[in-house]
This record gives C-alpha cells, structure tokens and sequence, in this order.
C-alpha cells in the first residue's frame, strides 16, 4: 500500500526528472544541505491527499497524508541521508525503499517545504539588533573578578590531586579568582587534609581563600535564619548540614552555599575527581560552535589507559575558555564563527523546535565540558544505545570476556566541536561555569545528578539562557576504582528527586509566560506546590511506565543486533528482565515513590519562593562584611 501511494504522490511533482536526480546524486557541501521540515499547514481534499502550505515563505504544492506523516518524521536538522536512514528505521514495517523515501525528501525540499541551514544562518545575518541582559549585571571577569569553587567530601587525596594539577592554568591568568572551598567530610581527619591542600593551593597561586567545614556552615545558616526569621525552613533545608540524615549525599547544599559565597561574580565549579589537564579525542577546534546539541558520541574500553591511547593533550587554559563564553550572546559566537558555519556539519542534529526558539539575543548562562575516562552510569543501558561502530566494539570487548570478568568501565563522552545548546546534557561536568545572572536558582539539597538539575532550573527562570559545551575533556579517575560488570546483576539506586524534578520542570516550562526571572521562579514555585495530590501521582505514574518501557523495547532491539555475541544478549536478556520487573511491580513502586516525591516538591517549592530573599541578602556588601 505504501509503494502504491507514494508512486501515486511522484506524480503530482512539478519538478523536471532531471531537476530531481541532479539534486540527488550531488553531495552534500554546504547549508543548503541541511534541512528539517518546515511547520507546514495541511489539509486534505479528498480521502488520501492534500495540500501543504508554508507559512513562512508563502510556498505549497499537492501531498498525500502518508507523506505528511512521514514528514512528521523529519523533526532534526540532517543531510538527505540521514533524514531517509531515520526514517527506514521508524517506519521499517512498511518496507519502504531506499529511492522512493529519498524522491520525495527531495520533491518537498525543491518545492520550498523544507527550512535549511541556511534559512537559520539568514536569520542571524537580518539580526543585528542585540539585546542583552543589564550590563551592571553582567560584567565580565576581567572587569569584576571571579569565583573559583570546589565541593568535596572525605576524598582529600583526591582534592589534593586535583588542585595541584590546576595550579599553573590558575597562575597564568591575568586575572585571579576569590577561592571558595566547602568541605562536607564527615571525618576529622579528612575534613584537616582537605583545609591543608585547599590553603596550599591558595598560598601558590596568591588567591583569597575561604574554607567551610559542615560547623561554619551551621554557624552561617543561623546566622541567616536571625536575619530572616520568616525563611527559616527554607534555610535549613538549602544550606544546614543538620537538616538531613550524615549519611545523606548532600552535594546539592554544599553547591547552595558555593552560589551564595559567588558574591554575583562569575563562577566556576570543580569536582574533585579530575585532573585539570585538557584533552581531545580530535585536533582541538576553537571555532567549532555547531549551535547544536548533538554530535555526541561514547566508547568503551577495555581499560583507562586503554582509552587514553587515542586521546591528546589540548593545548589550552581551561579556566580561561569557560570564562571567555560566559555572558557572550549568541550572536556574538554567530559572528566570530561565520565562516566556519559554512560546512555543513555545524548545525546537523538540531530539532525543529529548538531552530525555531534560537535567538541572537540568547546568552550564554551556563558552560559545561566533557569527562574523558569513566562514565559513571549503572545500570549498562548506555551500552546498548550507542551508534553501531561503537556497539560493535562494545560486543567483541564483552565477547572476548568471561562472564565473571571485569572491565574497566571506560569512556569518552564529549564531540568533535563545540557546541552551544539547550540542553546540559546527562553528563558528568569537571567543571561547570555559571554566569553572573541576578538571580541563580538554588539545587535541591541532595541526591544526584544535581548539575543537571541545576542547568534546567537556570533554563527555566532564564528562557534565553544556553549551555556551551566544549569538545575537549578532562581526566575523571575516580578512587577507588569503579568497576563495571556487563553481566552483573545491578542493585536499584537510592531515590533521587533529581530527575523527576527536571522532567516536571521542563513540562512547566512551555507553559509560564512571565520574563522577569523572578516571577518565573515564583511561577515554579507555585508549579511544583500545585502539583503534590493527583497530579503528583498521574505524573510519577507516567514517567515510570515511559521509562521501563522505553528501556524494554531497547534492549529487546539491541539483543535482536545481527553481530551481538551470547554474553552480549544475555546482558540484554537481564536487563529486560530487570525492567519487565519493574513493570510488573509498578504500582507498588509509584506508591512508595510518591510520599517520598511529594516531600521534596513540598520543601523545595518553599525554598524556591523564599530564595530571592536569601539571595539578595546574601548579596548585599554590608551583610558580606
């Protein structure tokens, strides 16, 4: 039925044969040749086609539904190919061929159906009228300062490792941060190694230093609640060390304090288990920008030094690379990579909806990179959603294993070029840059995956806001060494609101229609309180039967891979079993889950309205005095 109806749709193009196939059978070479389906109107006249109209350039011509649906599909900025491999993919059970999907892709892009990269790079060419937010907000650092902060807790051997390899970038820089460390140790011991390599660092880079143990810490969130009597749960909840259990992972309250110690200067975030020596798994491309989330790509190894084998030295100053992004406009990046934007990979993997929400007035809010060494993710599901090549890689890496052996897990999470996106991507940061924004949104005080919840709450209260990632990583080795089994059972995570909390963020944020960052963050506020009863319930219902499920066809089709060894499918085999547990189990889970999350969206909607306040007192030079 579908070979019958897309002959049928070739014979209402208007093109010349000719016209078709000399489109087709060039190659790909510059923005022209990169296309995403325009937001087409359509209506039908009779049971099977229609017309389509495009808006934008006033163009239309004669489809058939079936080709409108698979349009739908186009929704990323790709080259032809590309776009007719995803499309063979999702559509397989229609057995379309190859030529037929790739005659109409280019029908529809001759007929001015399409928006191209260079539609978008037009677009950014008429713009010049640039807005940015108040300049007494956003100074840079070398015109204020900055601030340089690390968060650890009992791994001084760690801390001590990586402050000595940060020294000489620190010391080249003509300007020089206020250091902020704040330690979360529970033991003694730790907690004096650590303020020993935190004043040593300082010492030799000739940096003002502050140092917070979980004592100074309360001292200060009480000094706080006199002030502000009236924020008092609040407080506690965001910044005391008592408020939660010791054996809590609290790096989210230690990252609260880190904010409010910025002093509204441009921030820069440490962890502790890396080392501050830049590398790329490509030559290091400075004008890479690709406007884009995409690009990425992983890879498993057998070993760390395995994977560093392919890896080189990048030859800059990362601090100074995060610094120099931060608060710049888009436009701005626009302009200085112009020429580079004419190949065509700059813009590939782009959706639809985030082309049209760019903006030459969005500014940079936030600058991430890559990790190169482990990617700290349990259970294996990465493993099975890598691009073919590296799957494959992964299969003979599993394959030449026993089931009782162990790999290092290993690998590179990060892009040939940099990349200036929405997202913050579910990635391990080594450094996480903050601009001076008027209003920084705090983190929910424990679990993981705190930065990224972090990116997604700056999204929100700053739509225009966008993360820079860079192509180069640094060195993650954690200690002790983390180990990872492709065929060992996994063991459930503790509960982290982290997660649910950036989904329900992100579904609040097509809705709120306010500008000024602080409404939108009483918006949010009020968002999340509304959301604790029914809502709450329907939502963790629906996003635990979305990802089980979404994980079970996966692995269904991973283990169905024509190369994948026995071990190979067997993993899969488990982890289909594991999730069809969790199915079937479902409405006990999302019970017990519920009063949990319903806690959280209670404390932390409070602390998110009480926050400007604890903000802006904080800021305030007679109270830092």
């Amino acid at each position: 039925m579908w070979r019958l109806i897309i002959r049928r749709l070739l014979a209402y193009n208007n093109e010349k044969p000719d016209q078709i196939k000399l489109e087709i059978n060039q190659k790909a070479t510059g923005l022209e040749d990169l296309f995403v389906i325009d937001d087409i109107e359509f209506s039908l006249y009779d049971d099977l086609n229609g017309f389509a109209f495009n808006p934008r350039n006033q163009k239309c011509c004669c489809i058939s539904y079936p080709q409108y649906e698979l349009l739908k599909q186009c929704d990323r900025m790709l080259t032809v190919d590309l776009h007719i491999k995803k499309i063979i993919e999702q559509k397989a059970h229609a057995g379309l061929l190859r030529t037929e999907v790739e005659e109409i892709l280019v029908s529809l892009k001759l007929k001015g159906m399409v928006l191209t990269a260079a539609d978008i790079v037009a677009k950014f060419e008429l713009d010049d009228n640039t807005t940015r937010l108040d300049p007494e907000d956003m100074q840079s650092w070398k015109q204020q300062g900055w601030t340089l902060a690390v968060g650890s807790a009992d791994r001084p051997e760690l801390l001590a490792r990586m402050l000595k390899t940060a020294e000489p970038f620190i010391r080249e820089l003509e300007v020089r941060p206020r250091f902020v460390m704040v330690d979360d140790s529970r033991v003694s011991k730790n907690q004096g190694l650590n303020k020993q390599a935190a004043e040593e660092f300082s010492r030799n880079c000739e940096l003002e230093f502050e140092y917070w143990d979980r004592d100074s810490r309360s001292v200060f969130s009480n000094d706080l609640i006199k002030k502000l009597p009236d924020c008092k749960n609040s407080i506690q909840y965001l910044l005391s060390p008592q408020a939660h259990s010791s054996a809590t992972n609290t790096i989210g309250q230690v990252r609260n304090l880190i904010l409010l110690r910025a002093l509204r200067k441009p921030l820069l975030m440490l962890d502790d288990d890396c080392l501050i020596n830049p590398v790329s798994e490509t030559d290091y491309h400075q004008n890479g920008v690709k406007f884009a989330y995409s690009g990425r790509n992983a890879g498993i190894s057998a070993s760390i030094d395995e994977l560093f084998l392919g890896l080189q030295d990048c030859p800059i100053n990362p601090f100074r690379e995060h610094l120099e992004v931060l608060e710049t406009s888009v436009q701005d990046q626009f302009n200085y990579n112009k020429d580079e934007l004419l190949q065509t990979g700059y813009w590939q993997g782009i959706l639809k909806d985030d082309l049209h929400s760019i903006s030459a007035n969005d500014f940079v809010g936030m600058s991430i990179n890559a990790i190169a060494g482990a990617l700290n993710a349990r259970p294996m599901s990465w493993v099975f959603k890598l691009e073919n090549h590296q799957q494959q890689q992964a299969i003979e890496l599993i394959d030449k294993s026993q089931a009782d052996t162990q790999l290092e897990q290993a690998a590179w999470v990060g892009s040939s070029y940099d990349e200036l996106g929405k997202s913050i991507g579910l990635i391990g940061t080594t450094i996480c840059g903050i601009a001076c924004l008027p209003l920084i949104p705090p983190l929910i005080p424990v679990g993981r995956n705190e930065d990224i919840a972090l990116g997604e709450t700056i999204k929100f209260i700053y739509p225009q806001s966008r993360v820079y990632m860079f192509a180069w990583g640094l060195p993650h080795l954690p200690e002790p060494k983390r180990y990872w089994n492709p065929l060992e059972a996994q063991t459930e995570p503790a509960y982290d609101a982290n997660p649910m909390c950036m989904n329900l963020i992100e579904m609040l944020g097509h809705s709120c229609a306010y500008v000024d960052p602080g409404e939108r963050l009483s918006y949010l506020a009020a968002s999340l309180r509304n959301t604790i009863g029914g809502s709450a319930y329907e939502f963790i219902r629906e996003t635990y039967f979305y990802h089980h499920s979404h994980e079970l066809c996966a692995y269904d089709a991973s283990s169905k891979t024509a190369t994948a060894s026995v071990q190979y499918q067997r993993g899969c085999e488990q982890m289909q079993s594991y999730h069809m547990s969790k199915l079937d189990d479902a409405e006990a889970s999302i019970n017990t889950l519920l009063p949990e999350f319903e806690s959280v969206l209670a404390s932390f909607s409070q602390a998110l309205e009480d926050w400007p306040e604890i903000w802006h007192l904080c800021s305030n030079k007679e109270w830092q005095a």
